[in-house]
């Protein structure tokens, strides 16, 4: 089954702000002014380079809300500039000597959600895997943070992390060590043994765009399967849905749109 994407754009256009819209149409190859959807990002960004907590103005930074505001940026075809910059610098500022990364002490006074707690050692997995793959595909694989991460990194059980982790990982390990290498590969193969039609779109979406945009080839098993399985969750009216619900819906779909189009070469 593929993929009815004239009709994701429909729901998109009819529902779209004007950073989605032009996430939307970069997605599909075609020009478009990005003034007003970079202002929108550029408002919120903290003067220490991060972007505040759930993208609130006057909260403290947070690792997850800069991962978020540079993959806009990215998607925005930004990635050489100051915004992005200043944000890979906050990145790089706030690594832990281990390698790892977790939210501040002033996010942890906010009582974030369990999955970006640095109570919780599964989120500092997650956060560490984001921030150097951010890097990796924003500076150099090779950066000395990025290493030191991989390094945290290598060590870890994958049972025992968050799926999004690990695919986050894989295309990490893949930039760092190559596409062939043997950690690139059994992360690929870990994943693969798990994917099911139980993913929603969300997830497929995500982990096609994590590898697509670490240079993996779209016709590797892995994400021939997922892109197979991301083209049979479209809904009726042409969006395509997250377990998390309707509010994450827009977003979602533009991640697929974006993934089906990176997969078929056309982005």
């Amino acid at each position: 089954m593929h993929a009815n994407l004239e009709q994701a754009m429909a729901y998109i256009r009819q529902h779209g702000s004007p950073l989605e819209l032009a996430r939307l149409h970069i997605a599909l190859g075609k020009q478009t002014t990005i003034d007003e959807a970079r202002q929108q990002v550029a408002a919120l960004q903290n003067p220490d380079g991060g972007w505040p907590y759930r993208q609130q103005e006057g909260q403290p930074s947070s690792l997850a809300a800069t991962h978020h505001a540079l993959t806009w940026l990215a998607e925005l075809g930004l990635r050489n500039d100051p915004l992005t910059q200043r944000g890979l610098d906050f990145l790089i500022t706030t690594q832990q000597l281990d390698g790892s990364w977790r939210e501040s002490d002033q996010v942890a006074l906010l009582k974030p959600p369990h999955w970006m707690s640095p109570e919780n050692e599964m989120a500092n997995a997650y956060l560490t895997a984001d921030s150097a793959y951010h890097l990796a595909v924003g500076r150099d694989p090779q950066l000395d943070a990025v290493t030191s991460a991989c390094n945290y990194l290598y060590q870890l059980d994958l049972e025992e992390q968050y799926p999004q982790a690990i695919w986050i990982m894989g295309a990490l390990f893949t930039m760092a060590e190559g596409e062939e290498s043997e950690v690139a590969q059994a992360t690929r193969e870990y994943l693969e043994a798990r994917l099911d039609s139980q993913w929603d779109a969300s997830a497929l979406a995500w982990l096609l765009n994590t590898y697509l945009n670490a240079g993996v080839s779209a016709h590797t098993s892995l994400l021939t399967h997922a892109r197979a399985l991301l083209e049979s969750a479209q809904q009726p009216n042409g969006s395509f849905s997250s377990d998390d619900g309707d509010p994450f819906t827009l977003d979602v779909t533009i991640q697929a749109v974006r993934a089906l189009q990176m997969a078929a070469g056309v982005v």
